[in-house]
């Protein structure tokens, strides 16, 4: 039986941390279509006792850690307007 997309999506944060865009590339899908993904994940692990962890971006240049739960990346750095900015970092427990 061929797994759906979902279900390998929840496979792959089970195994072990998974950073958004990451997993953005790796099944091919925008912004929006992971973030639909990941709500609908975010719901289903909880009937089953898990849950979705989501440790916030970080900016590069300067070590801002973002307080944002939000599953994609911001844009730029409130601190030093950089665009380098690394996570959030997905996986699930």
């Amino acid at each position: 039986m061929d797994r759906t997309r979902r279900q390998q999506i929840f496979e792959r944060l089970a195994e072990g941390e998974w950073e958004f865009d990451d997993l953005r590339h790796v099944f091919g899908l925008t912004v929006k279509v992971l973030e639909e993904d990941l709500r609908h994940i975010e719901r289903s692990v909880r009937t089953g006792g898990q849950r979705l962890i989501i440790r916030s971006a970080c900016c590069e240049a300067c070590d801002f850690v973002f307080k944002s739960t939000a599953f994609h990346p911001p844009g730029r750095c409130p601190s030093c307007r950089d665009r380098r900015i690394s996570g959030p970092w997905l996986r699930i427990e």
